[in-house]
């Protein structure tokens, strides 16, 4: 297999030492893959446009959700491209959902046996997610959380931080929903939740999801609608 495998420095659970065991792993599996790192001013979105040129069998994320999801963005349309996964962040989500082990060697041995399967991508305003899509009140928090972690802060204590001071100012707008079976929607929330099908709601598996390849956007409007509501 042609292999390039895309590694983010800055991820949350990343770092070198940890990526010259990546190669090492590889080399078990008698792989000797492409490897690109952000360096000279180049983004994810950047490496990965360009691998996507080079004709490889599989494209190796390295980092968090958003490096996976930049990712998985140039690979929408190229079907005979795999992404591979190494989840490398902190809260590492996408791999979560999809049963994807955070231990690097095992989620390696899965990329190098040549797993895969089809999973949803879902769009919004011609930008793909792989998790979630949003307005309101919880894009303002990850921006505030981003910001306070430049500052210093951990990421928990930033995101603690951030949740926090934006519950406590934030407004709800007014929004305008049109679905694609149904009528017309327009309410007032805080958020607008779009998810690459349906999220738990209860508490103790709040934010995951038992599946991504059911062909569902699942929207939330909380505090509106009260219930969920899937427009297909």
């Amino acid at each position: 297999m042609k292999i390039c495998c895309i590694l983010n420095d800055k991820s949350g659970g990343a770092n070198l030492a940890e990526h010259d065991t990546i190669v090492d792993l590889f080399s078990k599996h008698g792989i000797s893959p492409d490897i690109l790192r952000i360096q000279d001013g180049a983004s994810i979105s950047d490496l990965a446009n360009r691998a996507v040129q080079q004709n490889y069998d599989i494209i190796v994320a390295g980092g968090g959700d958003g490096t996976i999801n930049a990712v998985a963005t140039a690979l929408v349309g190229h079907s005979s491209i795999r992404l591979g996964v190494l989840p490398l962040g902190t809260l590492n989500h996408f791999a979560r959902d999809l049963g994807i082990p955070f231990d690097v060697s095992q989620a390696m041995d899965i990329i190098c046996a040549g797993k895969s399967e089809a999973i949803d991508v879902g769009v919004v305003n011609d930008c793909y997610f792989l998790n979630n899509s949003s307005v309101g009140l919880y894009p303002a928090i990850v921006k505030l959380r981003e910001s306070l972690q430049s500052a210093g802060y951990s990421k928990w204590w930033a995101a603690l931080l951030s949740f926090l001071r934006i519950l406590s100012k934030f407004r709800r707008f007014e929004l305008e929903v049109q679905p694609s079976t149904g009528p017309f929607i327009k309410r007032k929330t805080a958020l607008l939740f779009i998810g690459n099908n349906a999220y738990e709601t209860i508490f103790n598996k709040l934010g995951t999801r038992l599946a991504i390849d059911r062909g569902q956007l699942w929207i939330n409007m909380p505090a509106s609608l009260g219930q969920p509501f899937h427009p297909g």
